[in-house]
């Protein structure tokens, strides 16, 4: 952000805009020289010097104008007649891109975020041994979690007043972003929203298996269905999905002053897990099932899902296609490489 607080000089506030520094109240009556009222007709504009008598005039009076932009075929039309065009005043410019560049400046919203996270979710992924899945892993979301704690401590210091790039008249005041949501399972009953009851037992029984027998399973279903089990799968997918539940229960029920938003920065992802099976990365639909809980509790009587995604959300189309109150946008791309047997959709 631009530091608008700085004392007005002579270098540029923005690259790429020019900087017009309006003199002192010294300076203009320094060089105001008194004269007397004059008589005579106005004078014949000489187009071709006033470029030259404009330069002239700054220097003197520390001005830095704007090129003359009047047009001389329209200025020539008729020589005895004054000319209409006038320059902005140094002021109105400053003024003007003192505007720009706070339009172009990064906002720094004081808005309140819900936000559901917890750090067992970080502990699926592939066994011990076996690398990690290709795009989905816990690096993903420390990322945004980072990236998040990095606005919080930006937005605490802007609201306290100690952000250097802070300009007067901006809010004041104490408070944090981020609001926290206490995780939770997903209840089995919650589960069964949208799945069914023998894909809530298979997946419990994964988290039985050895760590050899998930090495297997992994190296065999990774290929094929893009999934990597270890012990921590189901706890960790029971988790993503209670807190997207958690998410919706917040703002539905406006506690902490009416804060209507929330993010879930979770995994496993849920989007390609239909009813009964598990695939893409994903177990438990979390947004089918946060919909679907919504409905069911009274606190929404219809939901839309934007689902913006490389790939379909195949799995909450399955999922949510015969519900009447549930309306499904899926973002992604579209390409059919035929050749190649490869397709993103369909």
């Amino acid at each position: 952000m631009v530091n608008t607080r700085r004392s007005l000089g002579s270098e540029p506030l923005s690259p790429g805009l020019p900087y017009y520094s309006t003199p002192t109240r010294n300076q203009r009556a320094a060089t105001a020289a008194p004269t007397a009222p004059s008589t005579a007709p106005p004078a014949v504009r000489d187009d071709t010097s006033t470029a030259a008598n404009r330069s002239e005039a700054a220097t003197a009076t520390g001005y830095q104008t704007p090129p003359d932009r009047s047009s001389s075929s329209s200025s020539n039309s008729n020589p005895g007649r004054r000319s209409t065009t006038t320059t902005r005043t140094n002021t109105q410019t400053f003024g003007r891109q003192q505007s720009r560049l706070r339009r172009s400046a990064p906002a720094k919203s004081t808005t309140q975020v819900y936000l559901a996270y917890d750090d067992r979710t970080m502990l699926h992924g592939a066994p011990d041994g076996h690398p990690d899945a290709r795009n989905e892993c816990p690096r993903r979301v420390e990322v945004i979690k980072e990236r998040l704690e990095e606005l919080e401590e930006d937005l605490m210091a802007y609201v306290t007043g100690d952000d250097d790039n802070a300009t007067d008249g901006e809010p004041r005041g104490g408070g944090q972003r981020f609001l926290p949501i206490l995780s939770r399972h997903a209840t089995r009953s919650e589960v069964e929203l949208v799945h069914t009851p023998e894909h809530y037992d298979y997946l419990q029984s994964i988290s039985g298996l050895s760590r050899e027998e998930l090495k297997k399973k992994s190296a065999a279903e990774e290929n094929s269905k893009d999934l990597v089990w270890n012990e921590h799968t189901f706890d960790a997918a029971l988790f993503a999905a209670g807190c997207a539940i958690g998410c919706v229960d917040k703002v539905t029920t406006k506690h902490d002053g009416g804060c209507t938003r929330a993010i879930s920065v979770t995994r496993p992802p849920g989007h390609h897990a239909s009813a009964g099976s598990a695939s893409g990365f994903c177990y438990l639909n979390n947004i089918a099932l946060a919909a679907r809980w919504a409905l069911a509790n009274g606190r929404a009587k219809r939901v839309v899902i934007i689902d913006p995604d490389i790939h379909h959300g195949n799995g909450t189309q399955d999922i949510t296609y015969d519900n009447e109150n549930i309306f499904f946008i899926s973002l992604h791309r579209y390409e059919v490489d035929r050749e190649n047997d490869f397709s993103f959709y369909p």
